[in-house]
């Protein structure tokens, strides 16, 4: 009879403790269960928010595109023993010009992002002459070749369909030739057309150019846009050598526009 007592109340202090670790055990994996809920839905969230980021604050993008515009420069005698008057060359025009670049944007900060890349470009001046009394004329296209690596940095703002920036930097340039359109006719009509090309002692090898820019980007998806900047150039230094008879420093104006691809 004893033995029965004993065993009652054995179950009787175990049966609380039992319940306990049985619920301990089950709350634990409710927590368990509840985290993994909280970290799945934090999960979505994140990644929705991330689908959603304007694409103005992306990280890094590739750009290929063409500036289309008018080039021309100023000009005067060197400051030198070699200096000489400018002559006919007053009389110049400007010429159609081309620029085209690709290269990468890299974003620093929301509101910062800087670009990179390489740049062919070829600007230059016209002339032209006609002879009132004859059939003769003359007339030639110059066009100086460069390639060079634009560093430029800019302002972004805008939202996720539409942002603008504006910015400026410099572009190391090296010179490649000088190329000459020449046409003439003599007095009796006879007409003669030369394509030239330059590249002697003259030239100065290296320049730079600084830029200005004002830009609008439209994006069409979450990896492709648009960009459209009106853009003016000028080159810092000389065409031609010290040496030379003539200072000559290049310009033009352009309107810039290319895609871009969101990496």
């Amino acid at each position: 009879m004893k033995s029965i007592y004993v065993l009652i109340l054995f179950f009787a202090f175990s049966l609380p403790s039992l319940a306990q670790i049985e619920i301990g055990n089950k709350n634990e994996n409710d927590r368990k269960k509840e985290q993994k809920m909280k970290d799945e839905v934090e999960k979505e969230i994140k990644d929705k928010d991330k689908s959603k980021k304007p694409l103005a604050i992306t990280g890094r993008n590739i750009y290929l595109g063409v500036s289309l515009g008018q080039a021309y420069r100023t000009i005067q005698p060197a400051n030198t023993i070699f200096g000489k008057p400018i002559g006919e060359k007053v009389n110049e025009k400007m010429i159609f010009s081309v620029r085209a670049q690709a290269g990468m944007q890299a974003v620093l900060w929301k509101y910062f992002m800087v670009d990179f890349g390489f740049t062919y470009t070829a600007q230059g001046e016209q002339y032209s002459y006609e002879d009132e009394n004859s059939d003769s004329s003359y007339s030639y296209i110059n066009k100086y070749r460069y390639i060079g690596v634009p560093l430029t940095a800019n302002a972004i703002f805008g939202g996720e369909n539409v942002r603008f920036y504006f910015g400026g930097g410099v572009i190391p340039l090296m010179f490649i030739n000088q190329g000459q359109n020449l046409r003439y006719t003599t007095i009796t009509g006879t007409g003669t057309e030369e394509l030239l090309t330059f590249r002697d002692n003259k030239y100065n090898q290296f320049n730079m150019m600084a830029i200005g820019r004002l830009g609008m980007q439209f994006n069409f998806t979450k990896h492709v846009g648009f960009y459209l900047a009106p853009e003016i150039r000028y080159m810092l230094f000389n065409t031609y050598e010290k040496q030379y008879q003539h200072e000559h420093h290049q310009w033009a104006w352009g309107v810039d526009f290319g895609f871009v691809v969101y990496l």
